[in-house]
């Protein structure tokens, strides 16, 4: 190595507790450049999700600390290119750009090759010839939780675009404290006719097929960390999972408040089949000694289940998109926009239009 290259050697090293447990970035080759998108129309993505004020969307936006995993595939073979940082985010944190090299021992046989990116939270690993990312359910509190997106395209060696999409269920529980107390509230899981989500495993890439056996597929996360309910405050919960085709029937939902193991005294069932890419929401609500499902403005007396949208773009109406997976609502909690599903109007009946399904128990 000569002089210029060690050189180049030390300022890596100089700069490296800044990449900490990032790999891949090869010395000397040349750096072809990403920017990274979403899916759809409107160039958002999201590895965080945040509340949106008086709506039941969800903000999408990259965060400072977000890499990225590469593949390259020659259409026999991959070849592992390493993590690499996400660079220049937007100040609305919609777009941001980052770079990889071509791994040297790379056989680049014709004059494109396949591109494979993915987020941490995807776990990619090549075995046995394929290619798989983590499809394990996870139950997390939503400001913990960090999406899985990839995204895949054909590459000439040149800079290009990456648009990347949820290959998940996002369901979200939002969970009301009725009591005068501080509640510490974990998700354990649900009891039903049918398991509408898949438990552990992996997705073989780029046919998306579900496989049970596969080094990608981490432990599920079935039970969610604790979270701290403040008196008459609520939180959410999120899973995120891989679903079977299965809708919600006749469930039960068991969690540990205090320490003690809850279940609902009533059940939840509904006609919607959870679809990848979309948010569903249901809602439950602790009043100090039994914990029930409800409507999405809180009333005991019934349950349901709020749909996804479909489609792309953040126009409050409740389609998913970059940068709102899920429903808009008004101040009582009603559905709004053109967004597919039905919400309760308050009294009861269902109102909007769609595929989604209210279900009151």
């Amino acid at each position: 190595m000569n002089k210029y290259g060690i050189y180049l050697v030390y300022l890596f090293c100089l700069l490296l507790p800044a990449c900490r447990g990032l790999e891949g970035q090869e010395s000397g080759l040349p750096r072809l450049r990403v920017d990274a998108y979403f899916e759809g129309d409107m160039p958002d993505t999201r590895v965080s999700l945040t509340p949106m004020d008086n709506s039941l969307d969800l903000l999408a936006r990259w965060q400072e600390d977000d890499a990225i995993k590469v593949f390259l595939s020659d259409g026999a073979n991959y070849s592992d290119a390493g993590y690499e940082h996400l660079e220049s985010i937007s100040e609305d944190g919609k777009m941001a750009m980052f770079h990889y090299s071509i791994p040297a021992d790379f056989n680049q046989r014709i004059g494109t090759y396949q591109l494979y990116c993915f987020t941490l939270h995807c776990y990619p690993v090549v075995t046995d010839w394929e290619l798989h990312c983590n499809g394990s359910i996870v139950r997390s509190p939503l400001s913990q939780f960090r999406a899985p997106v990839l995204f895949e395209n054909v590459s000439s060696g040149s800079d290009s675009f990456g648009f990347f999409r949820h290959y998940g269920v996002y369901e979200l529980l939002h969970v009301a404290n009725h009591s005068d107390q501080d509640i510490s509230f974990s998700l354990l899981g649900f009891q039903s006719d049918k398991v509408w989500y898949c438990s552990k495993g992996a997705l073989r890439i780029p046919s998306m097929e579900f496989i049970v056996s596969s080094d990608a597929a981490r432990n599920p996360v079935d039970q969610s960390p604790a979270i701290t309910i403040p008196a008459h405050g609520t939180d959410i919960i999120v899973s995120w999972y891989i679903p079977t085709g299965y809708s919600i029937s006749n469930a039960v939902l068991y969690s540990e408040i205090d320490g003690e193991n809850v279940h609902t005294a009533n059940l939840l069932s509904s006609m919607v089949v959870p679809q990848v890419g979309h948010a569903y929401h249901m809602y439950v609500a602790w009043n100090g000694t039994e914990l029930r499902f409800t409507t999405a403005s809180g009333e005991e007396g019934g349950s349901e289940i709020i749909g996804g949208g479909s489609g792309y773009g953040s126009d409050g109406s409740g389609n998913v998109s970059g940068s709102g997976l899920g429903y808009g609502t008004d101040s009582e909690g009603n559905i709004v926009g053109g967004g597919s599903g039905y919400g309760a109007d308050g009294s009861g009946p269902i109102s909007g239009g769609g595929s989604g399904y209210s279900n009151a128990n």
